[in-house]
């Protein structure tokens, strides 16, 4: 866990160190104001600093506290102008810029990640996304060097089974599965059949039609590294699965109907492209938590929509799960 968050105050200004110091609370970590001179960076600690407008370079003295004088160390730089994406991860995922608007959640979502990357850094790693028993809303968010993927889950006012996700990042791809109702579970065994059978290497159209009869409820997404693609499997209760990016025509694609017969699909990934499922909401009640605006929200980058879908449930709780997925190679 981060114990440490050593915080150069020299280009934050006051209320963005609010923020920061909100985030550390909630992250359970102790805040260390740094101005000049000497830092002690211990094993569990993590930097956060800010970058000045009009700078597009790292810091040198930044970089070679974290590269060189304490090698490992997370940096985590509060960026004044707006970057190409809402985040962008360089050394491997070391180093996080963030553009603004900052706030304590969304500084605190960055940390966390860094926490767990820290924690957990070698792969293969799998994260279940439910936290709290008593929450009715929880996210989970794993930022690598080449895309990010979060999961996020509900489970409405009325309780009940959660709609848990699975992330498993491996070292040829990350695959994300969901069930698509309450009561569905997703066991170790199960887990590894069907990472095995959808992020295999170069699997066949019968391997993915495998996995879609082996889980008929569970909705699979693999981004491979090593070929580049997005192979989906898609159960027909999946209603909502988008494939966004500029550099595609159109931008926003709706999987899930264009998957209604086959279920099952491989294709290109590329740089820029955000895919997005969730599984468990009644079609009546997806534009309530998706919004007009999701077209919008899904060109400002993955994190956006995610905040977006947490605030929305929070105000309306509905019994759902869903998984983003950000190439940024």
């Amino acid at each position: 866990m981060v114990d440490d968050v050593v915080v150069s105050t020299a280009d934050l200004d006051d209320e963005t160190v609010r923020h920061v110091a909100a985030a550390c609370d909630r992250l359970q970590a102790r805040y260390v104001a740094w101005t000049e001179g000497e830092v002690h960076l211990g094993r569990s600690s993590v930097l956060v600093a800010g970058l000045p407008a009009g700078q597009r370079r790292v810091p040198p003295h930044l970089m070679k506290l974290c590269t060189e004088q304490h090698p490992g160390t997370p940096l985590l730089l509060l960026c004044q102008e707006g970057l190409v994406s809402p985040t962008v991860s360089l050394h491997g995922g070391q180093i996080v810029l963030v553009g603004p608007p900052f706030s304590a959640a969304r500084i605190f979502g960055r940390l966390a990640v860094l926490q767990a990357e820290r924690d957990d850094p070698e792969a293969p790693s799998v994260v279940t996304s439910t936290d709290d028993p008593s929450a009715l809303v929880w996210t989970r968010e794993r930022l690598h060097a080449d895309v990010w993927v979060a999961s996020i889950g509900s489970r409405g006012l009325a309780g009940g089974a959660p709609l848990a996700p699975v992330l498993a990042n491996q070292p040829e791809g990350v695959t994300a599965l969901l069930p698509c109702r309450p009561g569905v579970a997703i066991d170790e065994a199960l887990r590894l059949e069907l990472v095995d059978l959808v992020g295999g290497e170069a699997p066949s159209p019968d391997r993915l039609r495998a996995a879609r009869n082996l889980a008929p409820e569970v909705a699979m997404i693999h981004f491979d590294r090593r070929s580049e693609q997005w192979r989906v499997v898609v159960p027909q209760a999946v209603h909502m699965l988008w494939l966004h990016s500029d550099q595609r025509l159109p931008a926003l694609w709706n999987l899930g109907a264009a998957l209604t017969a086959t279920g099952t699909r491989t294709l290109r990934a590329a740089s820029g492209d955000l895919m997005v499922a969730l599984t468990g909401l009644p079609e009546d009640d997806a534009d309530e938590v998706i919004g007009a605006d999701h077209d919008h929200l899904m060109r400002r980058g993955g994190h956006t929509l995610l905040a977006a879908l947490e605030r929305r449930l929070q105000a309306v709780p509905r019994s759902m799960a869903g998984v983003l997925v950000e190439v940024r190679a």
